[in-house]
This record gives C-alpha cells, sequence and structure tokens, in this order.
C-alpha cells in the first residue's frame, strides 16, 4: 500500500526535470540484455554456419530470415525458438 507522503512526492515530481530523469534511469536499467543461454546457443549456431563455410545471408534464406535476424540470434539478443532450433539441425 501506498502512503499519502508517497503518492503526494510522485504527483510533485511529475511537473520537474528530475521526474523525467528518474524515468529515464529506471528504463535504462529494465533494458533487455543478452541472456548467457541465448548468447551460449547463438555462438553454436554462429560456429556451425562458419564451420560449413556458410555466409549470414545464405543461412537467413534456407530459414526465411534476413542476415540481420540470424545476426540477432546469435548475438544473443534474439531468443531461438523451439521450431526455429529445429529448422536448423536439419
Amino acid at each position: 500500500m501506498f502512503t499519502r507522503d508517497w503518492v503526494l512526492t510522485v504527483i510533485m515530481m511529475k511537473n520537474t526535470e528530475s521526474y523525467d530523469k528518474c524515468v529515464t534511469d529506471m528504463e535504462s536499467r529494465n533494458a533487455r540484455k543478452a541472456n548467457p543461454i541465448d548468447m551460449h546457443v547463438g555462438m553454436r549456431v554462429r560456429m556451425r554456419r562458419m564451420l560449413l563455410g556458410m555466409s549470414q545471408e545464405k543461412l537467413g534464406e534456407l530459414l526465411g530470415l534476413t542476415f540481420q535476424q540470424v545476426q540477432k540470434y546469435e548475438k544473443g539478443v534474439n531468443r531461438i525458438g523451439a521450431s526455429r532450433l529445429f529448422d536448423l539441425s536439419n
């Protein structure tokens, strides 16, 4: 439960520059960071692609993706779904 003082502080802060700074700080803390497991899976995809001598563009074409999406998968920025992993394994 919020106290009355806390609510009044929030209302007063909304009219100041410090409110914008607080919101920006909260958003930066909530920015998505690559999950270590996603990074590991991406590194394995990259390693296999390179062993096959395949470009990101070629892999993307085979999977129906853009090379940018392949790049995001390899960096761990985007998570690779189970069905996509199955497609990659064949």
